[in-house]
């Protein structure tokens, strides 16, 4: 199986999984609770915005109503973060060449245009 076909065959893969587990979560544990990320991007802000502004976040009522805290979510979040680059620094994979973008023009199509690797990929993938 090609490069290309793999990706698509593993977010397919990921999207069966998600749904599995929220019916799994449902039915089977009666919660509607997900697991996500969503919320710790919003307590990220929070943190970063009180940092520089206080008296602004102190004026939302979003960050009144909830608690700006370092809870499991946001440990999540950053473990996920941390793992993804010690992966990627420790992997035999030579990334120089497999994921740059050339930047050599190529003719697109019998008109002539000329177009960059990087477009071409963007538009016609």
């Amino acid at each position: 199986m090609s490069n290309n076909k793999r990706i698509y065959v593993t977010g397919a893969l990921l999207g069966v999984l998600a749904i599995v587990s929220a019916l799994a979560t449902t039915y089977l544990m009666g919660r509607t609770n997900y697991l996500g990320t969503s919320t710790t991007f919003v307590r990220a802000a929070g943190f970063i915005e009180q940092f520089f502004s206080p008296e602004t976040t102190s004026s939302l009522s979003y960050y009144v109503s909830t608690n700006i805290k370092v809870d499991w979510q946001f440990m999540l979040v950053i473990g996920i973060a941390i793992g993804s680059f010690i992966s990627s620094v420790t992997s035999n994979r030579n990334t120089n060449k497999s994921h740059t973008v050339r930047k050599s023009k190529r003719r697109f199509s019998d008109r002539g245009t000329e177009i960059t690797e990087g477009k071409r990929h963007l538009f016609m993938s």
